[in-house]
This record gives structure tokens, sequence and C-alpha cells, in this order.
């Protein structure tokens, strides 16, 4: 899904329960990876963001994933 809706510059944002509540946390970051995006995860705190969350989660942190494509430059040398 990702491959197929995220532009070259553009950011994909998942709300995922904290890694320790929920299984398959490593395949999924692998599977980014393997697939050439890259990811940031910072915890959720502002309990504004998560409006609307099932209340049976609410007692379980979430992390936001901010995802991007890996960009590759045709000299290593070379930044943007």
């Amino acid at each position: 899904m990702l491959d197929k809706h995220l532009s070259g510059q553009g950011k994909a944002y998942i709300v995922n329960p904290e890694a320790h509540s929920r299984a398959g946390v490593e395949e999924f970051r692998r599977l980014l990876m393997e697939n050439g995006f890259s990811y940031s995860v910072q915890c959720i705190i502002d309990e504004d963001l998560l409006f609307g969350y099932e209340e049976e989660c609410s007692a379980v942190r979430q992390e936001l994933y901010v995802i991007s494509r890996i960009v590759e430059f045709p000299n290593s040398n070379t930044t943007p």
C-alpha cells in the first residue's frame, strides 16, 4: 500500500500501540526497510492526537511512525 500511494518526498503517518503491547513489530520494521522505506518512531503523549481512539485502547501508549522513501543519489558522496 505504501509503495503504491507514497510519492517521492511524501510521508506516511501510522499510529500503533507501543512495541511491547503488540506482536509483529520487528517484522513490520524489517518489511519497511526491505521495501525502501525509512522510519522514525515517537511516543504519542498528546491525547488530542488520539481523539476517537477506542476507549479500551486508551491505557496503552501509542507510537507514531513517520515513514518516507529512502532516497538514493547517483553518487554516494552527494548529499541533497
